[in-house]
């Protein structure tokens, strides 16, 4: 039974009592799920990627990591959200990451200086719309976030409602990772 567009009960009309008037909708040997959701793609932004997925019954991905600039990124997020035909974005933005650190000029990058400029950008990234925040701690390809960096990154944006994931491939970045409180980790050893 579907009621206000959400699905409220599955099953034989026996035991799933609906208005009157309702339509039936009768599947034999059908399986009905809800819509899966993909934890971890990029490229939302190619409306082609999103009504693929859609058509894939993954009816929710989360991106974590744009390769356009933040300035596009959420617009671009919420106006293919109104489609639907695609899949729904919970969106990053662009990685967090120091100078010279991962992702190193591969795709625009969000660069903090210390723990105050991170603060200041990640309200910034919240304001302009990020779902979720994602860090990046890689020492083997550059420099990464220093321990209050990303510490202050997590508090900022746990404060605000918003969880924080972490690009870590090598075991030595990921206890730093978890002290400093992330909630996922996007890769793992």
């Amino acid at each position: 039974m579907i009621r206000e567009e959400r699905i409220v009960a599955v099953g034989p009309r026996s035991e799933v009592q609906g208005p009157v008037d309702a339509r039936v909708i009768a599947w034999s040997e059908a399986t009905l799920l809800p819509g899966f959701i993909n934890a971890h793609v990029h490229n939302t932004h190619v409306a082609y990627n999103r009504q693929d997925w859609a058509r894939q019954g993954v009816t929710t991905v989360r991106d974590l990591g744009v390769s356009v600039y933040l300035g596009e990124c959420f617009d671009i997020r919420d106006r293919l959200n109104l489609d639907p035909r695609n899949a729904r974005v919970v969106a990053a933005g662009p990685l967090v990451t120091v100078a010279g650190g991962y992702p190193t000029g591969q795709f625009p990058s969000l660069t903090v200086t210390s723990p105050e400029d991170a603060r200041q950008k990640i309200g910034g990234l919240i304001d302009g719309g990020a779902d979720v925040i994602k860090i990046t701690m890689m020492s083997r390809v550059g420099p990464i976030l220093s321990p209050e960096e990303a510490a202050a990154i997590v508090e900022t944006a746990h404060a605000r409602g918003i969880r924080v994931s972490v690009h870590v491939i090598y075991l030595p970045e990921l206890e730093p990772a978890l002290d400093a409180g992330v909630d996922d980790i996007a890769h793992m050893i």
